[in-house]
């Protein structure tokens, strides 16, 4: 197949990797600081032996200005890789990436239609305060979407499975926005932080999930440290209110949510790191000492 037929350029922001076996799609997004001509996952995805287009984009971006020869743009890019998967007529078509690439396969899945969507820590709201896309697109361009949720609820046979760290505030919140979602999968790790494909990489499950996921549609669900942290009832929902609260610009109503979330689940290191930033926010810097320091141990 060439892709010169299909409308587009070869460039080093992206490689077709074709088998003999077609039946899975995978595209594969590559995360925040991936150099040109590398890709993210690029070795796991040659070793599984996925026909695979592998992705990457202007460094620091989030897609925005898209994949020069898939597209200039995310809806560009969405259509030059729509013309791959009709050219491949696979059975099932995969999206996978980590962090931003994570939020680049909820995205360009979801624009897709994809059968199924595999994202590490990924954002669902970019540009949220103290978030890492609010500091990467720091006078940039900003992505046409930056929420994906809306998306994802219009694409309802697209399946998700999502793997977030419970000590890192801004994946859990990600996560959490999801909940609702039909299908949806939603994986957390005790302590884990914003790396949470290297956690799995360092013990040995990465490839294999992977491997799972795409030729297999089966989901890791049994793993060490398996959290439950979006089962903790009032508890969470108590610390996400906090922090949107907090992200809204109250942080003397975010502090009285995290307190409230402390009183239902003493246990929740996240609530005491959320109320430390939220008296910081409010200039009470004593009770966020204090906070910082329970939520330390």
């Amino acid at each position: 197949m060439q892709l010169s037929e299909l409308g587009l350029t070869q460039t080093e922001y992206f490689r077709l990797q074709l088998r003999d076996d077609r039946d899975v799609l995978l595209l594969v997004f590559s995360h925040l600081e991936e150099p040109v001509g590398r890709f993210t996952l690029q070795q796991t995805a040659t070793k599984i032996g996925a026909s695979c287009v592998l992705i990457n984009t202007v460094p620091r971006s989030y897609y925005a200005e898209g994949v020069p020869g898939l597209g200039d743009g995310i809806a560009a890019t969405a259509e030059g890789l729509r013309r791959i998967v009709e050219a491949v007529q696979p059975r099932a078509v995969v999206t996978l990436g980590i962090s931003m690439g994570g939020y680049a396969a909820l995205l360009f899945g979801a624009l897709l239609q994809a059968d199924r969507v595999l994202a590490f820590s990924p954002e669902t709201r970019l540009m949220l305060p103290g978030s890492r896309s609010s500091f990467a697109l720091r006078r940039r361009t900003l992505p046409e979407h930056l929420d994906v949720v809306p998306l994802l609820r219009a694409a309802p046979r697209t399946r998700v499975a999502l793997y977030f760290g419970e000590a890192e505030l801004h994946d859990v919140h990600a996560a959490w926005r999801l909940r609702d979602l039909p299908g949806a999968g939603l994986y957390s790790v005790q302590g884990g932080g914003h790396e949470i494909a290297r956690w799995f990489s360092e013990r040995g499950l990465l490839h294999a999930m992977i491997d799972d996921f795409v030729h297999h549609d089966r989901t890791l669900e049994d793993f060490p440290q398996r959290g439950r942290i979006l089962e903790d009832g009032e508890a969470i929902e108590r610390v996400m209110a906090a922090q949107e609260l907090l992200l809204a610009g109250d942080p003397i109503r975010a502090m009285e949510a995290s307190r409230g979330a402390l009183l239902a689940a003493p246990h929740l290191d996240l609530a005491y790191d959320l109320l430390g930033r939220a008296a910081t926010a409010a200039g009470r810097p004593r009770d966020a000492v204090e906070a910082h320091r329970a939520a330390a141990g």
